[in-house]
């Protein structure tokens, strides 16, 4: 596996002498790992990386390449509307996740699988960005348990879905969530002074420096997904990410020291070491790692085992079960960090209870929910 992963994400001196056609004739039956690389949103990538050396697996992934090319199109076509509309309405904006890495990271913008447009705009600039997805023909979608404020509160996004179901989120920051917000110290100003411009086809957009973005996904993929959503592929991510920089992993060291958010980036770098291997990344590694006790904790959870198979030790986390806020807990750097926002869980900011529940809402509103869910 950790060859096959390597090879995917362009680490060939980590394959050199493997006899491909030998693996082949071992894996016998394609429709188990050809399935997998389509459910995991690899197999354009798998598709064009063994298309010389594999041509069965190849030629078993190619309606699926076929697909995701087109739906790719239509988010690029929709991508470049958007980005006329911000160049008019003179929005300052940064691609996220799919967008950024299908045209920096990867190969062919068309091998990175999408199922959205992710953006993140400047925070002066969120309501002519709001204005102009509306006179585009964008409907902003609410949810009653995340109101727009509380989303603008948390450093969430906004979603906006056109007339044929495309979606594009606008983000208030490239990192968010509430216990990355009460626990890490993101400095979001300097992630922005430190972008570039992307140009055509994102018409001015910006894309993160590669060592941003190597921590965004990180955090996203653990703290806000739980690797419930195609991590194999964030792995990936990462190492395509890493290779093209290239990163410079002191500097990651650096800037997950300073953030706060050293275990989950040991977290996430010790899975894409062990699955795909990197080997300018190990002593970035030792310095990130946690105590013994804790990365066994860790490992209790997540591992290269659950992450290949797709074993759901996550799930209570999704959930909101007591042990799965053990996972998050063990994320957290700090212990007092953890006792903070256990006790914001609990008795929270009068700005989150008036974004939440409307103003002047009284807390004993909000108990009531948290007695009522169940959870936190």
């Amino acid at each position: 596996a950790r060859l096959f992963l390597a090879r995917l994400a362009g680490m060939e001196s980590a394959e050199q002498g493997q006899d491909w056609a030998e693996y082949a004739r071992r894996v016998g039956d394609l429709s188990q790992l050809g399935d997998w690389l389509v459910a995991e949103g690899i197999g354009p990538l798998a598709k064009a990386r063994f298309q010389h050396i594999w041509p069965e697996l190849s030629s078993y992934l190619q309606a699926d390449a076929f697909a995701a090319a087109a739906e790719n199109s239509l988010h690029f076509e929709r991508l470049k509307r958007v980005g006329q509309a911000f160049e008019r309405a003179g929005v300052r904006f940064a691609l996220l996740k799919g967008a950024a890495l299908a045209f920096v990271s990867y190969p062919d913008p068309l091998l990175r699988t999408m199922s959205d447009i992710d953006i993140w705009i400047c925070p002066d600039d969120m309501q002519p960005a709001y204005q102009a997805m509306t006179e585009l023909g964008f409907r902003a979608y609410g949810n009653e348990n995340r109101p727009p404020k509380l989303q603008q509160l948390a450093l969430g996004e906004v979603q906006f879905y056109d007339d044929q179901g495309g979606l594009v989120e606008l983000h208030w920051s490239p990192i968010s969530g509430w216990l990355l917000k009460n626990t890490a110290g993101i400095d979001v100003e300097a992630i922005w002074s430190r972008s570039e411009e992307l140009g055509p086809p994102a018409l001015g957009g910006r894309i993160l420096a590669a060592e941003d973005v190597i921590i965004q996904l990180a955090l996203h993929t653990a703290v806000n997904h739980r690797f419930q959503l195609a991590a194999v592929r964030s792995l990936i991510d990462i190492a395509l990410t890493a290779k093209k920089g290239p990163a410079d992993w002191q500097t990651v060291v650096e800037r997950a020291e300073q953030w706060r958010v050293t275990a989950v980036m040991w977290c996430v770098l010790d899975l894409v070491q062990a699955l795909i291997g990197i080997p300018e990344m190990q002593t970035a590694l030792v310095k990130l790692q946690p105590s013994r006790l804790r990365r066994h904790l860790i490992r209790q959870f997540v591992s290269p085992e659950s992450i290949l198979t797709g074993e759901d030790r996550l799930g209570e986390a999704m959930q909101g079960s007591p042990t799965g806020y053990l996972f998050l807990l063990l994320m957290i750097d700090r212990p007092v960090a953890a006792i903070r926002l256990f006790w914001r869980a609990i008795w929270p900011r009068r700005e989150w209870l008036d974004a939440r529940y409307g103003e002047h809402s009284r807390r004993w509103r909000h108990l009531r929910h948290l007695i009522g869910r169940g959870r936190i």
